[in-house]
């Protein structure tokens, strides 16, 4: 399914909304057929023109005769001087906002009027949309909960979530937004907070002035997220030789823990340094990091590669603990391709007394655990963090998910490395394959609070990156393999390491060509009313229903830049909506040939 669109099919301001799924078969009306609402926009580079940004409604009822099809689309208010870099440039508020991510784990629910509430963030313009989707078949235009202008120190939206608990100086739920950068796209950056229902001052809203205008509907603060003593960097930043980890605050993947206590966050990118330019002319493509220039000597990039934990309740303190993820045994041409540059997503696992924590690295292509996030608050010692599974280097694992009863983890892999890439399966067949991987984590949640064994792949000289990463497994196939799939070593084998147990795969020309893939992965907590014959037991509900969490969906698509004139980052996607057919008790994922 193509995300970019050219014309809109509808709005809710009409007055009119979607039609109802209809059954394929019986004809029968399906009501509150289930949908996927897509944050997306047009491709202004393929006429020139940008038609403005979007959300799209995709049906995705199991029978239906419209299954895949876009049947409706809301629209976003276009409004001068919102947009940073943008209002410079004559863009308005509809357009050329990179749409990128939205409050897809937490949603917001009025608690006066009961209506529901999508989020979506402009990754370069700053804005921050709020869509009325409590009837997703008639959504109407987003209003504007932020302008990007109206930030004093923050720049380039990321994850959003809805806060557990009320602000203790307003009483109010509000939203929190991670902001990549600081001002001018440079670091560090910030959480930034705000009330649901704020009107942006861009669109005629009163800025929050706790003694002249004290509305809690109006709240909106930048908590800085730096801090000075943080700890020793794995080795000094190569740019500018800073050793403080704490001061490379570069805020992107978030979550709230199950208690609703603590959030915590994964530092990236400097955005700047990865999207303005760079005498190395694309980000990820090791063809220009190889040759002619030496990488060390010419790269401006600077990754992050630190988590930082916050009070739920107080985010104002700034971050209260900082941990720095370790470097492994792999020894990189390209220092950002080293296995903690670029922490992307973060991850908990849902269960209360729980207090595990993933973290994966985009540029250093691993996937990291820890037992126990609050061990320092807990007064237990520092955050111990360990490589549970190394795909390697700049293979772009991206955003994950995990399933509710946190029986398996499903990483995208975005690739990002193509055929002709120096790095290009480097360590192994299949290594930057588009794909998703399943991941059976209870090994790892059963231990608790740790301590727990698995971690790298033994070193090996021998080889071109110093690893045993994607050698035969010689447990493979038995008891002890952990990879079940291609029988290959990624990480030390401990009894407690993750056992991949499926993976699909979706290599495609346009992937390769963008250096993309896999970026944003969701399970279905909804489930449909219809499914399909071939749905397994575990996913039948009665009455011919499909049972919630036995399905996947993905997007193809990371960052473009170039309808702003920019550089970009090096990575896009095929711009495609994928689904996957999941077992949530054998972890079995299947692609969905039937989307279109």
């Amino acid at each position: 399914m193509e995300t970019t669109l050219n014309g809109l099919l509808g709005t809710g301001d009409s007055g009119q909304r979607a039609p109802e799924a209809v059954h394929k078969v019986t004809g029968e009306v399906i009501e509150d057929g289930s949908v996927i609402v897509v944050w997306t926009g047009d491709h202004a580079m393929d006429d020139g023109v940008h038609h403005g940004d979007f959300v799209a409604v995709i049906d995705v009822e199991p029978m239906s005769r419209t299954y895949g099809q876009v049947i409706w689309t809301g629209g976003l208010p276009s409004h001068i001087g919102t947009n940073i870099p943008g209002t410079a440039l004559g863009h308005t508020s509809d357009t050329h906002n990179e749409p990128h991510h939205g409050n897809t784990y937490t949603q917001y629910i009025d608690p006066n009027t009961g209506k529901k509430y999508l989020f979506t963030g402009g990754l370069i313009s700053g804005n921050m949309f709020r869509y009325d989707i409590t009837d997703p078949r008639a959504i109407g235009t987003a209003e504007m909960a932020l302008c990007g202008t109206e930030l004093l120190r923050s720049s380039l939206t990321d994850d959003i979530f809805t806060m557990p608990k009320p602000n203790p100086k307003t009483g109010e739920i509000n939203m929190v937004a991670t902001y990549m950068g600081g001002t001018g796209y440079a670091g560090p950056g910030n959480l930034v907070e705000f009330h649901p229902l704020r009107k942006s001052t861009c669109t005629g809203g009163l800025p929050y002035i706790p003694l002249l205008n004290p509305d809690p509907k109006q709240y909106m603060k930048e908590h800085a997220a730096a801090v000075i003593g943080g700890p020793e960097r794995y080795t000094p930043n190569p740019v500018t030789g800073n050793t403080d980890s704490g001061l490379e605050a570069y805020p992107h993947g978030m979550w709230i823990d199950p208690t609703g206590e603590y959030i915590a966050t994964s530092d990236y990118a400097m955005p700047v340094s990865i999207g303005g330019g760079d005498p190395i002319q694309n980000l990820f493509n090791s063809t220009f990091l190889n040759a002619p220039l030496d990488a060390n000597d010419t790269s401006i990039r600077m990754f992050g590669t630190t988590v930082r934990l916050w009070d739920a309740n107080d985010l104002s303190r700034g971050p209260i603990d900082v941990t720095q993820v370790p470097d492994g045994p792999r020894n990189e041409d390209v220092y950002f391709h080293e296995e903690p540059e670029g922490l992307m997503p973060f991850g908990m696992p849902h269960q209360v007394g729980n207090k595990g924590a993933f973290v994966a690295s985009m540029c250093g292509g691993t996937i990291f655990y820890t037992p126990n996030i609050l061990s320092k608050v807990e007064n237990e010692g520092q955050v111990e963090w360990n490589a549970v599974w190394d795909v390697g280097p700049c293979s772009g694992v991206s955003v994950f998910t995990i399933s509710d009863d946190d029986k398996y983890a499903i990483f995208p892999v975005a690739g990002i490395q193509s055929p002709g890439d120096p790095e290009y399966n480097r360590d192994y067949e299949g290594q930057h394959n588009r794909r998703q991987i399943v991941l059976d984590i209870e090994p790892l949640i059963a231990k608790g609070e740790g301590p727990i064994h698995c971690d790298f792949p033994d070193a090996d000289p021998s080889r071109p990156g110093n690893s045993t990463l994607g050698l035969p497994d010689p447990n493979c196939p038995g008891a002890g393999c952990k990879d079940q799939v291609a029988g290959l070593i990624h990480n030390n084998g401990a009894a407690d390491c993750p056992i991949k147990v499926s993976e699909v795969v979706h290599n495609t020309p346009l992937n390769y060509a963008t250096h993309g893939g896999a970026h944003y992965t969701l399970i279905d907590r909804i489930g449909a009313g219809t499914r399909k014959g071939s749905t397994p037991s575990e996913c039948r509900e009665s009455g011919g229903g499909l049972k919630a969490g036995c399905r996947v969906a993905w997007s193809n698509y990371f960052v473009v830049l170039d309808h702003m004139g920019l550089q970009g980052t090096g990575s896009g996607g095929d711009r495609k909506i994928l689904m996957a057919d999941f077992n949530p008790t054998t972890g079995a994922m299947t692609l969905d040939n039937d989307l279109p």
